[in-house]
């Protein structure tokens, strides 16, 4: 985060009034946290259960190719 040391301009007084005021409207939902975090952890475990079945896969298939060269 970026701090201003010195007085606001008259652009930045009036964009920090705006933003300010539209943060005010918005309304506050007091187990956000909680559904976004159990979202990215859902994600977060498909993600890795998917890669250790491509792992197995390629895992498997590299055995299977080496065993057949090994056999011809």
């Amino acid at each position: 985060m970026i701090y201003h040391t010195g007085p606001l301009s008259d652009t930045e007084r009036r964009l920090h009034d705006a933003l300010d005021a539209l943060a005010g409207g918005v309304p506050v939902s007091p187990d956000a946290y909680r559904r976004a975090r159990a979202t990215w952890r859902r994600r977060e475990r498909r993600r890795r259960l998917i890669l250790a079945v491509v792992i197995a896969v390629v895992f498997t298939f590299a055995n299977l190719v080496g065993l057949w060269a090994l056999n011809h």
